[in-house]
């Protein structure tokens, strides 16, 4: 069976909420099941629940990452797996991580009004920051 999760799904689920977690994960685990992840869902979600549910960086990372890597999810592994060391290594939100990784990933210079890309310290070098 073929799914796309949403983000209130992926909520539950690397929240721990049950018993909305256990029913997807039996999901997840099931033989034939594949999961698609848009980018766009799993940066929404992390952003849930670092800002509104105030779960930690790290427990956040280290649950998505097991998600990332699990045979029946489908997503965006290289781009998603390099956000989630930016936003860890760095003192950023997920959205910024989430950028700086494409662009790096693409080799594109980055234009910007936002300082905090300057915390990121992979992308310095091509980074045209403007005041």
């Amino acid at each position: 069976m073929r799914v796309l999760f949403d983000a209130d799904s992926l909520i539950q689920y690397l929240g721990g909420k049950e018993p909305a977690a256990t029913k997807i994960e039996a999901f997840i685990q099931m033989q034939d099941s594949r999961i698609r992840i848009l980018d766009v869902v799993l940066v929404k979600v992390i952003e849930t629940l670092a800002e509104k549910y105030k779960i930690p960086k790290d427990t956040i990372c280290d649950t998505a990452e097991g998600l990332i890597h699990n045979s029946h999810v489908v997503c965006n592994n290289i781009l998603l797996l390099n956000t989630l060391i930016l936003y860890r290594d760095s003192n950023i939100n997920i959205v910024t991580a989430y950028v700086s990784a494409n662009a790096h990933m693409q080799g594109l210079r980055l234009y910007t009004f936002d300082k905090e890309f300057k915390k990121v310290r992979t992308i310095k070098d091509w980074l045209d920051y403007h005041k």
